[in-house]
């Protein structure tokens, strides 16, 4: 079962959006509660992600207060995301650890 909410607060892009397809600040806030039921027993797992937009295609983004970088341009395919705050690290999007989200 999962259960959750999402906040979108202050989004702001340029017109027109071309000019910068990125938001320019604001946040997206998701909570979700998953409860898995086995005959083991119940387990319930709670995450809060927080994405601060900041003009550019590298949001600020946290689950749980961890840091993760995420990349608004990667294709579908790839994974968007990593751990650590800055793009620069020289890890690739496919190097993040949130499988267990």
């Amino acid at each position: 079962e999962i259960t959750g909410s999402r906040t979108m607060e202050d989004v702001v892009h340029t017109v027109p959006f071309t000019d910068n397809p990125y938001p320019l600040s604001g946040t997206i806030t998701r909570e979700m509660t998953v409860t898995v039921t086995t005959p083991e027993g119940i387990r319930t797992h709670t995450r809060t992600v927080v994405i601060t937009f900041n003009g550019t295609q590298y949001p600020e983004m946290t689950i749980n207060g961890e840091p993760f970088e995420v990349d608004l341009a990667a294709r579908e395919m790839d994974r968007p995301y990593h751990e650590g705050s800055s793009h620069h690290s020289g890890d690739g999007p496919g190097d993040g650890h949130m499988d267990n989200m």
